[in-house]
């Protein structure tokens, strides 16, 4: 698989990253549970993966793609003050 269908998928999901970001916040409103925030979040990502055609392979090597998007959209959300602890 090249690195052009790499971004496409990963470009695909981007969208989608934001919304579950914040359902996961939901559930786990507690200050000291980002590890266990991402891990959700990225299992949930990971899981709608198949569903745009991403194979085995290419969801391994999204995942720190992944973890990097989850977390700049995680630290925006909270400069801006909506994740509040």
């Amino acid at each position: 698989m090249g690195l052009i269908q790499l971004v496409q998928l990963l470009a695909a999901i981007v969208p989608l990253i934001h919304p579950v970001v914040q359902v996961i916040e939901q559930a786990f409103p507690n200050a000291k549970q980002g590890a266990a925030k991402l891990d959700a979040a990225v299992s949930v990502i990971s899981s709608i993966l198949p569903a745009a055609g991403a194979t085995v392979e290419q969801i391994a090597a999204l995942e720190s793609p992944i973890k990097a998007v989850i977390g700049t959209v995680v630290a925006g959300l909270n400069a801006s003050g909506v994740f509040k602890h």
